[in-house]
Order: C-alpha cells, then structure tokens, then sequence
C-alpha cells in the first residue's frame, strides 16, 4: 500500500517516487506494479534527503527511527500492530488501516488518527465459476506466523475428525503470487481464514469479492467488515473452537451459504481503489498545503 500511496503523490502532486530498499538484496513482489522507479539504499537516502522531501514509511521499520533522525515530513500508514515493537512517533502524519489499529495507537501512543482501509482488486482475473457449481471444497488460507500454523493444524486435525469428506486447498500467500492466490480461492466453495491477529486482512474480502464464503478467524482487524451470521461466519481467537461446526452447519445449508456469500460480494465491492485514491487525495491536499494537479484523475496504479 505505500507503493500506492507513493504514486498517488506522484500523479496527483507531483513528487518524484523513489524506492528505498532496506535488505540485503531487493526481492521480487508477489504483486504486479506497473511503475519501476530509481530504488536505492537507505544510507543513500539518508546522504540525499532533504527538508523538501516526502516519506512514506511503513511501520515495520520503526527501528530505524526515521522520524527523529531524517529532514523532511514523514508519512505513516500504520497496516497492523504487531509488527514493531515500538513505533517511531516523529512522523508528521499517521493513517491507519482499521478501527483496530487506530485504538491501539491512540490507547498506547496518544495518537489520533484518520482510518483509510486498503483496496481490493481482482477484476482481471478470469470470471471464477457460480458458487452452486464449484466442488466441494475450502481453500483453506494460514497466515504466515508460527501461531498460525498451529492453529492451522488445529483446524486441519478438526476437520479429518468431523468432516472428513471435504476436501482441503491449503494456501499460503508468501508463496503464490497474488492472483494465483485469489485464482486458487476462486474455485473453492469457502474460504477458512486462519489468521489469529492482523491489522485489516485482505484475503477474506477478496474471497468475497471473487464468490467465495467466508469461514474461520477474523484476524481481529477483519471485524471492519467481517459480519458474522450477514456475510460470513468467523470468530475472534477465543472462540477458534467454533470455527469447524459452522463449517458445517454451511456445507449441510447451501441456501445459508449462497446467502452470506451475496452479502460479502455486496461488502467488497464498495473497498475500491478509487475510495482509497480519494481518501488518501482528501486527506493529503491540506497536509501538503498545494492543489491536485489539474488534469490529472486517473487512478493510481
């Protein structure tokens, strides 16, 4: 998402986008962006970097302390909470991503901030088939982290015992590329999101978005737009043991099941880029103090 961000004050503002890499080597992207920019290492940033200059900075990178250290004003869009252990409180302005993480800044740091969730887009995959004629299966996706594996384990053990006849798709994203990610998700019935704790969590809504009904955790951050027993049945950590009986309880009500996936096609559609591009335009012209380049309204890419 900062990528994004970063070209919606290329385009819009008209500032130079330059990528810092902090790592030993730069990794290919499990996404598709069309714009390729100078990438450069953070000791060179630091040589370059200005008063006039602009960061964007996720708060992963928290250690480095950016915020008391380098000129210039400085952007963070705070996706999760448990990625830092302290976060750098020197930036000028912080967006957060869900009403999760927006309480936990203001409880823990004092800061209170605008909530502009991320976007989906999985319009250029192929049309995935009507719910009623896919198989009989669920995509089941475990979240990168040890606990979650475990608790994908869990759930696995779970389903062999209660429901031994549905087949398992187990998904991982640090491993598929994005749209074959969601391709997979596609041609599944349901989604078991096995995530115990993020700040948002993308892939439930794309399954939404792609016909897919959603089962399992709701990552704590995904109660933005997780409504149990409306468009999906997902539960907090607590109440993980809950998760293999609704499963059920769908595979045995496919009316039940085409219902809540209705409702969760109906709640991605309004998470698009162009709410985010305008979000982010509305709350960045003042920050900025300077207009939106006339003519230029195309989305950011």
């Amino acid at each position: 998402m900062a990528y994004h961000i970063g070209r919606i004050l290329q385009q819009r503002f008209g500032f130079e986008m330059v990528n810092v890499h902090i790592g030993a080597a730069e990794s290919s992207s499990l996404f598709a962006h069309e714009f390729k920019g100078e990438t450069i290492s953070p000791a060179e940033m630091e040589r370059r970097v200005s008063e006039e200059d602009l960061m964007v900075v996720n708060p992963f990178f928290s250690r480095f302390m950016f915020g008391f250290r380098v000129p210039g004003r400085k952007i963070c869009y705070v996706q999760d909470f448990r990625t830092f252990p302290v976060l750098d409180c020197g930036f000028d302005l912080y967006v957060s991503v869900s009403t999760l993480v927006h309480d936990f800044l203001e409880v823990v740091y004092g800061i209170d901030c605008t909530i502009i969730p991320p976007f989906i887009e999985v319009e250029t995959l192929t049309a995935p088939p009507p719910w009623r004629e896919r198989p009989l299966t669920v995509a089941m996706y475990v979240k990168e982290g040890e606990e979650n594996r475990a608790a994908g384990d869990f759930l696995l053990r779970e389903l062999s015992i209660h429901i031994p006849e549905l087949k398992v798709d187990v998904l991982s994203k640090n491993v598929l590329e994005h749209r074959a990610l969601v391709g997979r998700i596609a041609h599944n019935r349901y989604l078991m999101n096995v995530s115990l704790a993020e700040g948002f969590g993308l892939v439930p809504l794309e399954a939404m978005a792609v016909g897919t009904c959603v089962v399992g955790l709701d990552g704590l951050g995904g109660r933005d737009y997780l409504r149990p027993g409306d468009n999906s049945m997902t539960y907090g950590i607590k109440d993980i043991g809950k998760v293999i009986p609704a499963l059920k309880d769908l595979t045995n009500d496919a009316g039940l099941s085409e219902r809540l996936t209705h409702s969760g096609s109906a709640t991605a559609r309004s998470y698009t880029k162009e709410r985010f591009v305008s979000s982010w335009q509305n709350l960045l012209q003042p920050f900025l103090g300077c207009p939106v380049i006339e003519g230029n309204v195309a989305s950011a890419h």
